[in-house]
Formats: structure tokens, C-alpha cells, sequence
């Protein structure tokens, strides 16, 4: 609350090596514009869209500039998709609760403006931390949430869902549905993200005309860790 009055201020100042003062200069920073995220009222519980592949912490509470566009933040999307592709989208879900907080994640099967519905498949899968062979901490989209699309969000935490798309067997065109995080027990409003995925009309090659491999170094050797 004391970020979003704008009641800060930055204070520079250089000195010699003996202590002497050469210049100094404050700034006051401005309060957030009107159509951030973060100067809108919040509740409980808050989702916004970010970047399947980016970095996540699980303090993170607020979503970063690029998320608050207007229109941004409010829609999960995933555009370009080849038929016969499969890629992925996320969203963040996060909790101002001095409590665990347990929700339920649904979506509904989009449909283009035929009504036509999405004929790939769609399944939630939840951002986890990782170890990988070098030691590091990566987060990784290892576990499908259970068929009853619960989340468990720990105190002033939040997860991060990805959305993994597989359009094969849909046809080109828009679709689009919707995304609902229920907080069981009432214990939050629910809150509903729109949708949106597009296929375009371009097929993949049955076979890939390239070999991918990815390695994971670690001191003396190298370990393949994928190969398809």
C-alpha cells in the first residue's frame, strides 16, 4: 500500500575519496498510472497471463510492467499455432491470504464464431521448482493438475499454471473460451480469464527435417538431457 500512494524518493550523491560532497540530487517518483494492475482495487485472490517460459517466484504477487498492459493481463492467449503444433501459455494465480488457500481451475473448451469447438486438447499443468544436473533451481511444468483441477496456494504466495495445447486434430481459425479459478469454501470471489488460441492454416511435416538436442553441463562431462 505505501508503493501505490507514490510517497517515495530516490537520493543520489557523490562524493570524493575524502568525503567531500561534489553533487546530489532526489527524485520523486510518481504514483503508478490509473491502468496498472497494481492501482486497481485487489481481492483476495489474482491471476494475470505471463510468459510460459519466463521466471517465476512464488512471492511474486503483482504482475511485472509488460503483464499490466491494458488487456494484457486479463487474457491468456496463444497465437501462431500450427495445426498439428503443440506449444503452451501460463497464467499466475496468487493470494493475499494469511492462510492456505485451496481453488479449483477449470476451462472450458473454446469455439470459433461458427461455434465450432476446439477439437485439440488442453491440459493444466503446474509450475514446480526443479533441480537440474548442474545444481540449479529451474521451474518446470512437471505435474497435470488432477482431474479435479485443484491448486493449493500457500500464505502471500502464488503458482503458476502453464496451459499445454495440442492442436492437432483442430481446424484453423479463432477460439475462444475461458479459464475459472474457484477458491473452495468461499473463501475468495472466483475469477474468470478469457481465452484464446488461434491456429493457423499451416501444417507441420510429419517428420521434423532436424535432429534437436539439448545438454546439461556439468564440471568434466556432458550429459544429453533431451533428444528427439
Amino acid at each position: 500500500s505505501l508503493v501505490l500512494t507514490g510517497a517515495w524518493s530516490l537520493r543520489a550523491a557523490a562524493k570524493d575519496i575524502s568525503g567531500n560532497l561534489l553533487h546530489e540530487r532526489t527524485w520523486q517518483l510518481p504514483p503508478p498510472p490509473r491502468n496498472r494492475f497494481g492501482n486497481r482495487p485487489g481481492g483476495i485472490l489474482r491471476a494475470w497471463a505471463t510468459e510460459p517460459y519466463g521466471a517465476f517466484r512464488e512471492t511474486r504477487m503483482r504482475p511485472l510492467e509488460y503483464e499490466a498492459e491494458p488487456g494484457y493481463e486479463r487474457e491468456v492467449s496463444l497465437q501462431n499455432l500450427y495445426q498439428d503444433e503443440a506449444d503452451q501459455a501460463a497464467f499466475i494465480v496468487a493470494s493475499t491470504k494469511y492462510e492456505p488457500l485451496q481453488a479449483r481451475i477449470t476451462s472450458t473448451i473454446p469455439t470459433n464464431k461458427t461455434g465450432q469447438p476446439f477439437a485439440g486438447t488442453i491440459i493444466l499443468r503446474e509450475v514446480l521448482s526443479t533441480g537440474s544436473v548442474n545444481g540449479e533451481s529451474v521451474p518446470d511444468a512437471l505435474p497435470k493438475l488432477n482431474d479435479a483441477g485443484s491448486i493449493s496456494i500457500l500464505p502471500q504466495r502464488s503458482v503458476k499454471i502453464w496451459l499445454g495445447v495440442d492442436a492437432r486434430g483442430a481446424l484453423p481459425g479463432n477460439y475462444r473460451g475461458s479459464i475459472t479459478i474457484s477458491p473452495l469454501a468461499n473463501a475468495a470471489e472466483k475469477i474468470e480469464l478469457p481465452l484464446t488460441i488461434e491456429v493457423l492454416k499451416l501444417r507441420l511435416p510429419k517428420e521434423s527435417p532436424l535432429t534437436l538436442c539439448t545438454w546439461d553441463y556439468v564440471p568434466s562431462r556432458w550429459f544429453p538431457a533431451a533428444r528427439a
